[in-house]
């Protein structure tokens, strides 16, 4: 999954949580790639907390 597509789907979420009223979320990654690399992290972008897992 490139970069400028993981970056546009973060702000995606995050302005979701902005209409939302709402400050922390999960957002499960599929990747489909044959050398996936499984990973799962909290990140903190403007504020929210995000539990990103990647699959």
């Amino acid at each position: 999954m490139g970069m400028n597509t993981t970056k546009k789907g973060l702000n995606n979420w995050l302005y979701y949580l902005d209409s939302r009223n709402q400050n922390m979320a999960y957002l499960v990654v599929f990747n489909f790639n044959q050398k996936k690399k499984f990973t799962n992290e909290w990140k903190e972008i403007e504020g929210k907390k995000i539990f990103e897992v990647k699959v």
